[in-house]
């Protein structure tokens, strides 16, 4: 069982996100997104006004929910742009960890989302912000970490909310990258890390 501290602690970790953006077809945006690690699919619908993502049943439907909630979906952005599943009650707004999300892939710079005033490029395989005075790449923080570690899973791989394979990327990256969200990585992080 954790302990109040350890809630606390991953409860500080707990993402949230728009469900839509403001978007323009004319902005050159793909009409399907890939996540890692494996390039599983969404549909991205950016026709009217504001971008939509429909995953398709390559999407695993993870974490699993009470009886009572549904599965959510938020987009978190960054350095990284990202999907993230999590729980929620019916029309409510939804919870996850950042173990539930996964950063986008990419081949080319056309194959990440594109929105009015937040620019992404292909830079190693990874969808990133063209903002590199807001979401420097150099040097990598904590916060980045968390993203290119659990890239390397399917999000059940990463188990329940307390599964011991997060646990693990999650004590390694704190070694790694020692203090707050924003903290510099100064240490070595796991081989399985994706390295951007």
């Amino acid at each position: 069982m954790k302990t109040i501290g350890a809630l606390r602690k991953r409860a500080a970790q707990i993402l949230f996100a728009l469900a839509m953006f403001s978007c323009d077809d004319n902005l050159g945006n793909p009409s399907v997104l890939r996540e890692a690690p494996d390039g599983a699919r969404w549909e991205w619908d950016c026709e009217h006004e504001q971008c939509v993502a429909t995953p398709t049943e390559e999407i695993e439907s993870y974490p699993e929910c009470d009886a009572d909630e549904e599965l959510g979906v938020m987009w978190v952005w960054g350095r990284f742009f990202k999907f993230c599943l999590g729980c929620r009650d019916p029309g409510g707004p939804t919870l996850t960890m950042t173990h539930f999300c996964r950063p986008l892939v990419c081949e080319r710079d056309d194959d990440c989302p594109q929105f009015e005033g937040s620019r992404f490029e292909c830079v190693d395989t990874l969808c990133q912000s063209t903002d590199e005075q807001e979401w420097p790449r150099d040097p990598l923080v904590q916060y980045d970490a968390y993203t290119i570690c659990f890239a390397a899973y399917r999000r059940s791989e990463t188990g329940g909310w307390w599964d011991p394979t997060a646990e693990e990327v999650y004590t390694a990256v704190e070694a790694a990258c020692p203090g707050d969200w924003d903290a510099e990585c100064t240490g070595a992080l796991p081989e399985f890390c994706w390295v951007p």
